[in-house]
């Protein structure tokens, strides 16, 4: 048996493997365009927050705790007599408004041990009749020490 033989037929037109342009596609430039301006904006973002935390973070602070107080007064457990709830609710707004008055970096600096004393009596959710006499006192005798202006 013979084999066929197979006859080359016309010609191809010569054919090169195609090689990438140079420089990026259209689409990857596009994209790289895109991720770019999103970068951009959520920088622009990063810094605007960065400087309202800077500028305002008194206000903020301030205001979250003038709208947290009737919460807060409900952490109260049952023991505490109406006087010694007016006593803390009265202590409550002098602190806000000591921190109005003199800032947060002044602030914390002066009555840092009744704030620090103050969040971890809420970590709980629940002030104990102890942990509310501690801690007026705490504030009481922080109030009674001069501040760094008047020494």
């Amino acid at each position: 048996m013979t084999e066929p033989r197979f006859e080359a037929g016309p010609e191809a037109p010569e054919s090169r493997p195609l090689e990438p342009q140079p420089g990026l596609s259209p689409t990857m430039r596009g994209c790289l365009l895109g991720a770019g301006i999103v970068i951009g904006i959520l920088l622009i973002l990063f810094m605007l927050g960065v400087w309202v935390v800077k500028n305002h973070s008194g206000d903020i602070l301030v205001w979250s705790l003038e709208r947290a107080k009737p919460e807060i007064l409900t952490f109260l457990s049952p023991d505490h007599r109406l006087e010694q709830r007016k006593a803390f609710s009265q202590a409550y707004d002098q602190m806000v408004s000591e921190l109005k008055k003199l800032g947060v970096e002044e602030f914390t600096e002066r009555h840092s041990q009744s704030f620090e004393f103050y969040q971890k009596m809420l970590l709980d959710q629940r002030i104990t009749l102890e942990e509310s006499q501690k801690w007026l006192e705490i504030w009481e005798e922080e109030m009674k020490e001069p501040s760094s202006q008047e020494k």
